[in-house]
């Protein structure tokens, strides 16, 4: 719809967000350790394509980084290259990428909150009947929450700050003492989040003109906000008692 200006804060977003702050920072090593050339040939081939991208709206930046890259051939220029070709989606990885976000963001909260250190070594409890979606994440998780380890769990486990990663309850345990009283706040205010969010998503599904205007998907949407914010109030209000 010619939204330019939509476009750009997309891409905007893709370098800023998930390029810089989440992609460069996972694939980071410990320090003084060497990373490996499969890593920088992958980072550099990615940042050429968010060149790309960008190149219509900062045509004389984009290029002249383009060429700073590596060294290239006459005529390799991007505003003689073509787009790569769109491909499917891997939603598998797509969903592993968001939940590896929400957790380490979750877990990094919850350490301040908690009067713990960014760097104060904890222990990471997930579902086990999630191993298949935490399997391929969880050392990234590790390392970046600085976790010793990442347990799948049947039982939950006791003394442990409880945490949501979706729909899915999550814990880390500490050496270092807790503060229930703080978690206990915590978890009230959450809940009261989630059943205000509730009462807006009821309040929009029981509009007659709303549920006649709204294309099916839309419904759908709404429908499964609905079951999502039931789903984490039930598991709130489990863990208060």
């Amino acid at each position: 719809e010619f939204k330019l200006s939509e476009a750009l804060k997309t891409i905007y977003s893709l370098i800023w967000n998930d390029y810089c702050s989440w992609y460069l920072e996972w694939i980071k090593t410990p320090l003084d350790a060497p990373i490996s050339q499969t890593e920088i040939d992958a980072s550099k081939k990615y940042f050429e394509e968010l060149m790309k991208l960008l190149h219509p709206f900062m045509p004389f930046v984009t290029e002249e980084i383009y060429h700073q890259i590596t060294t290239r051939a006459e005529g390799d220029d991007i505003c003689n290259s073509i787009y790569a070709a769109a491909q499917s989606l891997d939603n598998d990885i797509l969903k592993q990428g968001a939940t590896l976000q929400d957790l380490i963001t979750s877990v990094r909260d919850l350490k301040i909150k908690n009067q713990l250190k960014p760097k104060d070594i904890i222990t990471i409890h997930v579902p086990l009947d999630q191993q298949t979606l935490f399997d391929p994440i969880k050392d990234i998780l590790a390392k970046q929450v600085f976790a010793n380890e990442v347990i799948y769990y049947t039982d939950a486990p006791t003394d442990a700050v409880s945490f949501m990663s979706n729909t899915s309850q999550c814990y880390f345990t500490s050496e270092k003492e807790i503060d229930r009283d703080t978690q206990i706040a915590e978890l009230q205010k959450e809940l009261k989040y989630y059943q205000g969010f509730l009462d807006s998503v009821n309040k929009k599904l029981s509009n007659e003109k709303f549920v006649a205007n709204a294309k099916p998907e839309i419904i759908a949407m709404e429908e499964k906000k609905r079951a999502d914010a039931e789903e984490k109030i039930r598991l709130i209000e489990v863990q208060l008692g």
